[in-house]
């Protein structure tokens, strides 16, 4: 879906630009999207809401998403995986 996300865990929500919204089917006056599932890298989530932003960027990876999958970061490989695997 995206390709240069960025993960900031000061981020409370998930975030797209607005044209990767545009790309999803997002109209003029829509904030937010539920989707049935997302996913970034190995990480999956089910029924879950992004909010839509103008963004140099094509996402934020926020806390939201980074606690319901249970992400564990790992700075010295440069991975991002589950700690519930």
């Amino acid at each position: 879906m995206a390709d240069r996300m960025i993960i900031d865990t000061c981020a409370p929500h998930t975030k797209l630009s607005l044209k990767k919204g545009k790309e999803l089917g997002l109209t003029d006056g829509m904030t937010e999207m539920t989707f049935a599932s997302f996913s970034i890298g190995p990480l999956k989530v089910s029924e879950f809401t992004i909010q839509f932003e103008d963004l140099e960027s094509d996402g934020i990876v926020g806390l939201d998403f980074l606690k319901k999958t249970g992400a564990k970061i790992n700075l010295d490989a440069m991975t991002i995986s589950s700690s519930r695997t």
